[in-house]
């Protein structure tokens, strides 16, 4: 048979594609000592806040690259887009740290999975998240198994699609900082945080709804997400003295003049938006303070969420960081790298 263990032409494609990621693997020992003098690098792969999609701004994703090895914190749709667009491969990862279980920091974790396994990775990719993420992750991989089949069928020796990604709910309290992960490059701990305090006596079936903060040490650097939270001891406590905060900030009297704009809501709903908006989220005062509470160097800004269509609201939000926070502020991009 000429195209030996495979049934078609798109068989042979998917080979080819698969190609080179097997010459990736490949490690020479000149390889190794570069990636070891790479140290640690923070690449923005989406800054938008969700679960809005806009043109400008991704879904919220992140990476930590520590010596070469990219380390992925939330992972919302079109994630697997922005990883190749930053020169990284999506079966290189080292693990996945999901914050939160809403859509636009979940979203593209199954799809994440499914061409890993595609691109023919062998090793299993570990998915940290709050309670429910193992039952997401299976239900999303199970909804991508019909297609993954058609596949399977065109090329031998593929293996089940399930087997290159497996997730694993953590239990993490408010009392106070928890290690979550650690191997030769990174530690990381976790801490609850305040975004879902208005649910924190809800059981949703699958245990408590849970928002993380996390904060990753390596050799060289020290950096803590705080994925979607409001103002919050436990993760001011968790940023302490760090080097860089990547924070979520909201414009919240932006996007409270625009409800008020479109109309349709009385002054008692208006109220309840407000207050909870402030309660989960961050505004950029809040930032301002908790960078200046836990001492941090520096203050990277991204999850920007701000009135539609509004391009100065990022530059006015910066600003107002900075008039509270003595420190370095950047006003973060997709697919920046520092």
């Amino acid at each position: 048979m000429a195209l030996g263990g495979f049934r078609s032409l798109a068989g042979l494609c998917a080979l080819a594609m698969a190609a080179p990621l097997a010459a990736h693997q490949t490690e020479t020992p000149d390889d190794s000592e570069q990636r070891a003098k790479a140290g640690t690098k923070i690449v923005l792969l989406g800054t938008g806040g969700g679960p809005r999609l806009r043109v400008d701004r991704a879904q919220p994703a992140n990476l930590l690259v520590v010596e070469g090895t990219p380390y992925l914190i939330d992972c919302g749709e079109g994630c697997v887009t922005q990883l190749r667009k930053s020169g990284h491969d999506p079966a290189a990862l080292g693990a996945v740290f999901l914050t939160h279980l809403h859509l636009d920091h979940s979203a593209g974790t199954a799809s994440l999975g499914a061409f890993r396994w595609t691109l023919g990775a062998q090793d299993v990719l570990s998915v940290f998240g709050p309670p429910g993420t193992a039952k997401f992750l299976d239900a999303g991989m199970e909804y991508l198994s019909l297609p993954g089949s058609v596949h399977a069928t065109e090329v031998r020796g593929m293996g089940s699609m399930k087997n290159v990604i497996r997730a694993q709910d953590l239990s993490v309290d408010s009392k106070g900082a928890v290690e979550i992960y650690r191997d030769g490059r990174v530690r990381v701990q976790a801490v609850n945080n305040s975004h879902f305090y208005h649910l924190a006596k809800v059981d949703a079936g699958f245990g408590a709804i849970r928002s993380y903060s996390y904060r990753i040490d390596t050799s060289d650097r020290s950096v803590v997400f705080t994925g979607d939270t409001g103002p919050s001891k436990a993760l001011e406590r968790l940023a302490k003295n760090t080097d860089v905060l990547v924070t979520e900030v909201m414009d919240v009297d932006g996007i409270m003049a625009q409800f008020e704009e479109r109309g349709g809501f009385t002054a008692a709903q208006l109220l309840m938006i407000e207050k909870q908006m402030r309660a989960k989220h961050l505004t950029p005062e809040e930032v301002a303070k908790l960078a200046t509470a836990a001492n941090v160097k520096t203050v990277l800004l991204t999850h920007f969420t701000t009135p539609d269509g509004d391009k100065a609201a990022v530059a006015q939000i910066t600003a107002r960081v900075r008039a509270g926070f003595d420190g370095e502020v950047i006003a973060g991009e997709d697919l920046q790298a520092f």
